[in-house]
């Protein structure tokens, strides 16, 4: 049996009796689904892991860079720090500025 998920405004009293009339042939069974809160899937989520803990906002941001983003570096930009480091600039500043 295949599934059909119409999505309709209440309201429009077309849409509604379009429904209706369709139930009335006795071909297709509707079946209401029941919204979820916002308060239970919030709950869901504790339940399943999916949270995160931070010590300060400083740690949240890290762990959001750290979920979206992995940096990958270019050859140009390694090279670019070689030069440099041969040049005795203080690399610990931009190894402290990109994890």
């Amino acid at each position: 049996m295949a599934t059909l998920i119409l999505n309709y405004n209440s309201r429009n009293n077309l849409a509604t009796k379009t429904i209706e009339y369709i139930l009335s042939l006795g071909v297709f069974t509707a079946q209401k689904t029941e919204k979820i809160s916002e308060l239970e899937m919030a709950l869901e989520d504790v339940k399943k892991g999916r949270v995160y803990k931070a010590q300060d906002a400083k740690d949240l941001i890290a762990q959001c860079l750290i979920i979206m983003y992995r940096i990958e570096y270019t050859n140009a930009f390694k090279k670019g720090i070689q030069l440099d480091a041969k040049r005795g600039y203080d690399i610990s500043l931009i190894e402290n500025a990109i994890p």
